[in-house]
């Protein structure tokens, strides 16, 4: 009877704990399937999303983004990410997150640092921090960490660049870079990719117009300024250029506004003219001593590639398209001038 008792209880026991390998076993199935389901959230058609992740955050931090970008369909495994990832921290980077994508392969490219990199477009700077503004919009580090780096004498040193500034050596356009990119880092790419912009052939160039290359910068900042009309930058360029040959002021009203540091400033009276400072090329001959903006790379290019004419003077068109009307000489400029002036006027823009 004993025999009889402890047989039956070595089968319950065998049954049980079959019970429980296989439920395991299914329980695991389960997991693991949920795991790899690329349709783990509830917006399966939503388009990719951003996860940030600061040196200071943790795997919940990473698991309250991804339930913020989307409605997941197994909340129950998020706490479980540093598991899944076999790492106790989520590396530091930006991540982008497809609806179609598994909760196992998000949390292992976190894990390891799979980042992507991230597109930014600086643009056109009046010299007034838009470039650190974009910078620290779209990467991890703060604005005046970028300004730092931008005016640090050390950098500037190593790069072997005469200026205080690393703002004078860089250009607007698209770039893309990794999010946690240190400031020192973004700034020598930066300065990087604008010494790759004087080939040879634009160097040979800017000597032919008997210019260096940062007096050529110098002059593409009037023009970025001048016009937002692409097709007639070569022609403003020229006639900056015509002018300096002839040893007249440029008269730009970009570098009067400069020197004013006065950016409302929508129409330039003689009053402004008055001002002294170097910038004020109404009363001093040759180009300003610096850039007055970061000119953008069709503006350099149009000042290396200068329309020859004989035009001297310019105005703003008065039909407001944005387009300048141009002259050879005074009086034909006065007319073209008094019209626009006339516009202002009925338009009460003073």
């Amino acid at each position: 009877m004993e025999r009889k008792k402890k047989n039956n209880i070595t089968k319950w026991l065998g049954i049980v704990s079959l019970a429980v390998v296989l439920c395991a076993g299914v329980f695991t199935y389960m997991v693991v399937k949920r795991l790899k389901d690329p349709r783990i959230f509830g917006m399966y058609n939503a388009g990719k999303g951003w996860i940030y992740v600061f040196p200071e955050s943790s795997w919940d931090d990473v698991s309250r983004s991804i339930t913020e970008l989307y409605s997941v369909k197994y909340p129950s495994l998020l706490p479980y990410l540093h598991l899944i990832s076999d790492t106790p921290s989520p590396s530091v980077g930006a991540y982008t997150i497809h609806p179609s994508e598994s909760l196992e392969s998000i949390s292992k490219r976190i894990g390891k640092g799979e980042q992507d990199q991230v597109s930014l477009t600086l643009p056109l700077d009046r010299l007034t921090g838009d470039t650190e503004r974009v910078l620290a919009k779209y990467l991890m580090y703060k604005k005046d960490e970028y300004r730092d780096a931008l005016r640090d004498r050390e950098l500037i040193q190593s790069l072997n660049i005469q200026d205080t500034t690393l703002l004078n050596h860089i250009l607007p356009g698209e770039y893309t870079l990794f999010w946690n990119t240190s400031p020192k880092e973004v700034v020598t790419m930066l300065v990087k990719r604008y010494e790759e912009f004087w080939s040879k052939e634009r160097l040979d160039r800017a000597e032919s117009l008997g210019l260096t290359p940062f007096e050529v910068r110098i002059l593409a900042s009037i023009v970025s300024l001048e016009s937002r009309y692409q097709p007639e930058l070569a022609t403003i360029a020229g006639l900056y250029l015509n002018r300096l040959r002839l040893g007249m002021p440029l008269q730009a009203d970009p570098t009067i506004i400069f020197a004013h540091q006065d950016y409302s400033i929508v129409r330039v009276l003689k009053k402004h003219l008055e001002i002294d400072s170097p910038y004020n090329t109404y009363k001093n001959r040759g180009l300003p001593p610096t850039p007055i903006c970061v000119p953008s790379q069709e503006a350099m290019e149009a000042v290396l590639n200068a329309q020859s004419h004989n035009f001297l003077y310019m105005c703003a068109d008065s039909d407001f398209s944005g387009k300048h009307i141009f002259a050879a000489d005074y009086a034909t400029h006065l007319k073209n001038a008094r019209l626009f002036q006339e516009e202002l006027n009925k338009r009460g823009i003073k």
